[in-house]
């Protein structure tokens, strides 16, 4: 949803030539939250963000609140349908079933960063593999019997280093997780 909105945005010529001022409000296109801008210096508007830090960003990748805000418009126009009752998405890339004690995390890299173009491939796998490690140390703490790690298929890197990471810890067993379900592409950790 928010990237068919972000793809308006960059159809759209109402933000062409847009002059920032200081003072005004604006909203992140590639990153979570809103700011004020506190000067605008040639394509680059220093912002300062509701976290209270200042950021230098360039002009393309803010969108100003205010009676032009087509990315509120759209979100106002999309209809939002509820999801399934018993999945509870934990985050971007976890869920969990009350009903099973089961949690999933999805570990393709579009599901735990914003933007993929910019990280290196050994960088994509440090953050896979830190997220599986966050997601095994959660479900411990929150008492949950069975973690569904899912990698995908691909050429089995992220597949061989989740298996390695599995490995280095006690009082679990993983196994395949279903193939009906999952296909040949995540795996399967129960807690004991």
């Amino acid at each position: 949803m928010l990237r068919k909105a972000i793809t308006i945005l960059e159809n759209t010529n109402d933000f062409d030539d847009m002059e920032f001022t200081a003072g005004q409000s604006v909203r992140f296109l590639n990153d979570v939250g809103s700011g004020i801008v506190v000067s605008h210096l040639g394509n680059m508007v220093r912002i300062l963000r509701e976290d209270g830090f200042e950021e230098d960003l360039p002009e393309e990748e803010l969108v100003p609140i205010g009676s032009k805000d087509v990315l509120e418009e759209h979100l106002n126009r999309v209809e939002i349908r509820p999801k399934d009752q018993e999945v509870i998405r934990v985050s971007k890339s976890k869920s969990f079933t009350p009903a099973t004690n089961v949690m999933e995390i999805d570990l393709h890299i579009h599901n735990l960063v914003e933007n993929e173009r910019q990280i290196s491939k050994d960088k994509m796998l440090d953050i896979q593999l830190h997220h599986a490690r966050k997601a095994i140390d959660d479900a411990r703490k929150r008492n949950i019997k069975k973690l569904v790690l899912i990698h995908g298929i691909g050429q089995g890197v992220l597949r061989d280093a989740v298996i390695k990471l599995l490995d280095g810890y006690d009082r679990l067993q993983y196994y395949d997780a279903s193939y009906q379900k999952y296909g040949k592409g995540a795996t399967e950790v129960e807690f004991w």
